[in-house]
C-alpha cells in the first residue's frame, strides 16, 4: 500500500517514544526495556515510558530498580485500568514526534524499529504497521505445541477478524491487529483516544484510516506465546475487538 507522504504540519522527527504498558511481566519486562534503551531506530533518540499498573508479582519492582539504572520514564498506576488506558497516559507522556507501543511480553522484537520508524522519517508515511504475517511469510502467524486445533482456530479466526476490518474500512491490511502501530503525533493531533481496553489497537488503525492517513505495512518478527506463558488475551477479547470495529466505524 501507498502511505500517505505529507501534511502541512508534519514536524521533521528528532526523537522517538516508546510506551510500554506492563501488568504481570516480571519474566520479560527487564529484558524488554533493555532491549529498547540500545534501540536507535533512523538515527534518533529513544525515549522510554513504561507504565506499571502495580502487579501482582514483581514486575513494579524491577521497573523501580532500572529507572535508578537506565534512562527510562516511569508512570506508576495505584491498579491497572486496562492496556488502553496505560498506552493513553503514555501518549499524554510523550514527547517524541513518533509513537511506538512495546508490549513488554517481547513477543515482538525492538530489534525492529528501524524499519518501523525509516519509512516515516524518509517522509513515505505518517502511519507504518508491522505485519507479523509478512514477517513469517503465511497466515499462520502463531504456533501452540501439542496444541494443533487450537492453533487453528486462533489462526483462522485472526485471519476473519482481520478481513472483516478491511470490508468494514476498505483496507488491505495483511495485519491490522499487529501490536506495532507506528505513527507521527502531527498525524493524528484532531484525533481522541477513548479505548481503555484491547479496543485502543483497533481505534488507533479505524481512527487513523477514517481521517486519511494510510498506512504501509513492514514485516516484522514474532514469537507467540501462550495462555501458560502469561498471554492475556482472551476469547471474549475477541468479542470486544469486533464491537470496536464496528463502533469507530459508525
Amino acid at each position: 500500500m501507498t502511505g500517505q507522504t505529507s501534511r502541512p504540519s508534519i514536524r521533521p522527527v528528532t526523537k522517538v517514544s516508546v510506551i510500554v504498558p506492563a501488568y504481570n511481566e516480571s519474566r520479560t519486562i527487564e529484558d524488554c526495556i533493555r532491549a529498547i534503551v540500545v534501540q536507535k531506530p533512523a538515527g534518533l533518540p529513544v525515549e522510554v515510558i513504561v507504565v506499571e499498573s502495580n502487579s501482582k508479582d514483581d514486575t513494579r519492582r524491577i521497573v523501580m530498580k532500572l529507572s535508578k539504572e537506565l534512562p527510562i520514564r516511569v508512570i506508576f498506576e495505584d491498579e491497572p485500568r486496562g492496556k488502553g488506558s496505560a498506552v493513553r497516559k503514555g501518549l499524554a507522556a510523550a514527547t517524541g514526534e513518533v509513537i511506538i507501543i512495546q508490549d513488554a511480553d517481547l513477543e515482538y522484537s525492538p530489534a525492529d524499529y528501524d524499519k518501523l520508524v525509516r519509512p516515516i522519517v524518509d517522509g513515505q508515511a505518517l502511519f507504518v504497521l508491522g505485519s507479523r504475517v509478512l514477517g513469517v511469510g503465511h497466515w499462520a502467524i502463531r504456533r501452540f505445541d501439542g496444541a494443533r486445533l487450537r492453533e487453528l482456530l486462533f489462526n483462522a479466526g485472526g485471519q476473519a477478524v482481520n478481513g472483516f476490518f478491511n470490508v468494514l474500512y476498505g483496507t488491505h491490511l495483511t495485519d491490522q491487529a499487529t501490536m506495532y502501530k507506528v505513527f507521527h503525533v502531527d498525524a493524528a493531533t484532531s484525533i481522541e483516544w477513548t479505548s481503555n481496553s484491547w479496543d485502543l489497537d483497533v481505534e488507533i488503525v479505524a481512527k487513523l484510516v477514517r481521517s486519511g492517513v494510510e498506512p504501509i505495512e513492514v514485516p516484522v518478527q514474532y514469537r507467540a506465546r501462550t495462555g501458560t506463558e502469561g498471554k492475556k488475551m482472551r476469547l471474549r477479547d475477541v468479542f470486544t475487538v469486533i464491537g470496536a470495529m464496528i463502533r469507530f466505524r459508525a
